[in-house]
């Protein structure tokens, strides 16, 4: 098992793997009685086009993947570099390959180059009542620091 950052040609996995991601995360919203009808699903495009992806491969097959969001994308350029922010906005493993501490992996990586970006830490989010989401996250040692809330107005 092997983490590199996406190219190219992981394009159309990653189309594929977030879409699964948002069908997968509307059946938990429904299951714990969040209703998301008629709520957007996510910006494939806008997300392939502004964040960097790395990619998890078992052998050669893509397996999963974890994004990140940077608010300063290319601080080198800046006279004054700004405080560097980051946000992991998604992670995904393939249903048959959970359980192999692939998402482990990912966030490690993430965590490698947040660092050499100078982030002073990483944010996410993540649907409550997402266990596995959540224990990945605290074996990392991401800690909970404020909850975040949800008005429908369907």
């Amino acid at each position: 098992m092997s983490i590199r950052e996406a190219l190219p040609a992981d394009v159309d996995f990653l189309r594929q793997g977030l879409r699964s991601l948002d069908d997968e995360m509307r059946e938990l919203a429904t299951a714990s009685g969040f209703h998301r009808e008629g709520m957007p699903g996510p910006n494939i495009e806008a997300l392939l086009q502004r964040e960097l992806f790395f990619i998890a491969l078992y052998g050669d097959e893509p397996c999963g993947f974890l994004s990140i969001w940077f608010s300063h994308p290319a601080p080198e350029r800046a006279l004054v570099p700004p405080p560097q922010q980051a946000t992991i906005n998604t992670m995904y493993v393939l249903p048959a390959f959970r359980r192999r501490g692939i998402a482990s992996r990912l966030l490690g990586a993430a965590e490698t180059r947040c660092r050499s970006l100078g982030a002073p830490g990483i944010s996410l989010g993540f649907i409550d009542g997402n266990q596995p989401a959540e224990a990945a996250y605290k074996k990392a040692g991401f800690v909970t620091i404020r909850h975040a809330m949800w008005l429908s107005l369907d």
